[in-house]
């Protein structure tokens, strides 16, 4: 855990705290723990090497494609489309709403590979979801806060950034994705 903070302070400046991924609840094993999920039915918390892990997300397709990511943060933004208008002999705009755009999710973590070994199962795994022409779906309960209807999502860019020191089984990326509400488009 110690390296996966360390890389994670280099590439991403997330804080410890940021990382903290909690104890096994009263001493319980995660067998025999009920699992929190979001009002949807998505898991709150998933347990990876029998830590327990906040907000996991996962990505899949409708060809079964599927990855799940347990170390990562996620940074929703969005920005409202406003018409404003200069009036004579008044100060400031009139605002008018005009519409609210899509939502972007960023996302930043570590794919970690199995026995520490190099993760190129899941390298290649992320990469064909972002060269898919399918439509991919994002499950994480955060983003449910936002996605009502659909959790269909873009991929805009996939990041690797570049990796100094002897962390060869854990890979750094950045997603940059956007949500996509419009299922079909209807010309009347």
């Amino acid at each position: 855990m110690k390296q996966t903070f360390d890389l994670y302070k280099q590439y991403f400046g997330v804080t410890q705290s940021d990382l903290d991924v909690g104890k096994v609840m009263n001493g319980m094993s995660p067998a025999h723990q009920a699992i929190p999920t979001t009002d949807k039915g998505i898991e709150l918390i998933k347990y990876y090497n029998g830590r327990e892990v906040f907000l996991p997300i996962q990505l899949f397709t409708n060809n079964g494609l599927c990855l799940d990511l347990y170390l990562c943060t996620v940074r929703i933004s969005s920005q409202k489309t406003i018409i404003r208008t200069q009036v004579s002999e008044r100060k400031g705009t009139i605002k008018e709403k005009f519409n609210i755009g899509d939502y972007i999710i960023n996302i930043k973590g570590m794919l970690v590979g199995e026995n520490q070994s190099f993760p190129d199962k899941e390298i290649l795994k992320l990469k064909e979801l972002y060269e898919t022409t399918d439509s991919v779906e994002l499950y994480c309960a955060l983003t449910e806060l936002f996605m009502t209807g659909s959790r269909k999502i873009v991929i805009n860019s996939l990041e690797f950034p570049e990796v100094e020191g002897k962390g060869y089984n854990m890979r750094p990326f950045t997603l940059e994705c956007e949500t996509d509400f419009v299922d079909t488009l209807i010309q009347i």
